[in-house]
């Protein structure tokens, strides 16, 4: 490729990375575009056949107020749960986690949270976002984690992804 072209090939995928897939947050909600960039990567990469949907019982949310949510899936596997809150600093897996951990589910839905942990809602008032990731085999979470914790986020192999915006109050 000449200069020209790797130039031009690079300021459209610059454009492509900002512009694509993603909801833009609102400007009360100052949320960091590496984030949502990063999950619109997983979300493009995933495995159409594995359908997958994020289902919030209430939209929007107040501050403080405990999330209920529906994870539906056309198929078995395990499932992850991250959220990205509205000041956008962190995205953090919520679920499985040390309260539970359980979080292989048959085709068909999921409630979460379920047991006796909550999932509050965080943040200023603004734009957070949930996203469900389902697998077929379980993914390694001390990797994961550590990705997380380095401002990653990359998946790889088979797995189904879906990501809802979260109205905050």
């Amino acid at each position: 490729m000449t200069k020209v072209s790797t130039t031009v090939a690079g300021c459209a995928l610059g454009l492509v990375l900002v512009f694509g897939g993603c909801a833009v947050p609102s400007k009360d909600a100052p949320v960091d575009a590496n984030w949502l960039q990063r999950m619109d990567g997983v979300l493009r990469k995933a495995t159409p056949a594995l359908q997958v949907r994020v289902q919030p019982a209430a939209n929007p949310v107040k501050q403080g107020e405990v999330l209920k949510l529906r994870v539906f899936s056309n198929t078995a596997g395990f499932v992850y749960l991250l959220q990205l809150d509205s000041d956008g600093k962190a995205l953090r897996l919520v679920f499985p986690n040390a309260m539970d951990d359980a979080n292989f589910m048959g085709a068909g839905y999921i409630d979460l949270p379920r047991g006796n942990w909550q999932l509050p809602a965080r943040g200023p008032t603004g734009v957070a976002y949930l996203m469900a990731v389902m697998s077929p085999t379980q993914l390694d979470l001390p990797a994961l984690q550590a990705q997380l914790a380095y401002g990653r986020f990359e998946l790889m192999g088979t797995y189904g992804a879906a990501m809802v915006p979260l109205r905050g109050m």
